[in-house]
Order: structure tokens, then C-alpha cells, then sequence
């Protein structure tokens, strides 16, 4: 036993536990190099996940502003166009109030402006005992025609410019 003895305690082993020791340092840290380079990989990689995911989250919120400000300028070009039809209908309106009042106007100069002149023609002829009865029957029939005309004229131009519902407009 004492060769044992000798064996363990001689150089040689000393040498080769040395050795070995050194070839188990060198692997234990190569083992915790790579580990630590593992895992600074790996937080480099987490890194680089979190830079793009912030990346992406602002150029999400970037484009949320950008579609923001789109939809508001939108908009506003809507409410500019509703107030320029608003201000055109109000335009219109006084158009409408306006026309309103020409027919009956139109109609009572007419009615003025014909009973004067009757009545100056009347007081020229000398009333009806300066027609023959030719003349007087003549002068019916186109009276006759000219109130028809005037009654028909009035009424389908009432019924064209009432307000209602045009054909197939269901309100």
C-alpha cells in the first residue's frame, strides 16, 4: 500500500490532478462563459424585441394621430360643405320667399292694368251697343277661352310649385 501511497503523492499525479483540475476550471468556466453569453444573448434579443415592439407601438400611435387628423380634416371639409349648403338653402329660401310673392304680384297688375284698360276702351266704344250681335258673340267665345285658359293656367301652375312628395317618395 504504500506504492499507493507513493503514487498519490508523487509529482506525476500531482501533475495530472493539476492538469485535470485545470481542464475542469477551463470547462466549468467555458460552461459559465457560455451561459453569460447565452444570456446576454438572449436579453439582447429581449432588448432588441422590446426596441421594435416600442418602435411599432409608436409608429401605431403615429398613424393613429396621422388617421386622427385625417378623419378631422374630413370633417371639417363636411361641416364647411354642410354650412355652404345651409347658407345656399337660406339663399334659396329667400329666392322661394321671393318668387313667392311675383305670380300674385304679376297677377294683380294684370288684373289693374286690364280693368283700366277696359274701362278706358269701354268709355271710347261707348258700352256694348257698339258691337253687332256678331261681334258681341265673338267677343263671348274668346272670353270664355281666355278665363278657361286662365283658370287651367293657375291651377296646374298651383299644383306644379306645392310642396308634397314627388312620385315614389315616401315620407
Amino acid at each position: 500500500m504504500d506504492w499507493l501511497v507513493d503514487i498519490f503523492s508523487g509529482s506525476g499525479f500531482g501533475a495530472v490532478t493539476g492538469l485535470v483540475g485545470g481542464l475542469l476550471s477551463k470547462f466549468t468556466e467555458l460552461k459559465a462563459k457560455k451561459a453569460e453569453f447565452s444570456f446576454n444573448l438572449r436579453m439582447a434579443e429581449l432588448s432588441l424585441k422590446e426596441s421594435m415592439m416600442e418602435h411599432n407601438h409608436e409608429l401605431a400611435i403615429a398613424d393613429k394621430h396621422l388617421e386622427r387628423a385625417q378623419v378631422e380634416g374630413e370633417l371639417q371639409v363636411e361641416r364647411a360643405e354642410v354650412g355652404a349648403f345651409t347658407e345656399s338653402i337660406k339663399n334659396a329660401n329667400n329666392v322661394t320667399g321671393f318668387l313667392r310673392y311675383v305670380r300674385p304680384a304679376i297677377t294683380a297688375y294684370i288684373l289693374i292694368g286690364s280693368t283700366f284698360l277696359f274701362g278706358v276702351v269701354w268709355t271710347k266704344v261707348g258700352g256694348l251697343e257698339a258691337f253687332s250681335a256678331s261681334e258681341l258673340n265673338d267677343l263671348l267665345k274668346d272670353m270664355i277661352q281666355a278665363v278657361l285658359f286662365l283658370a287651367i293656367t293657375t291651377t296646374s301652375w298651383w299644383f306644379a310649385s306645392r310642396g308634397g312628395n314627388l312620385i315614389g317618395d315616401k315620407k
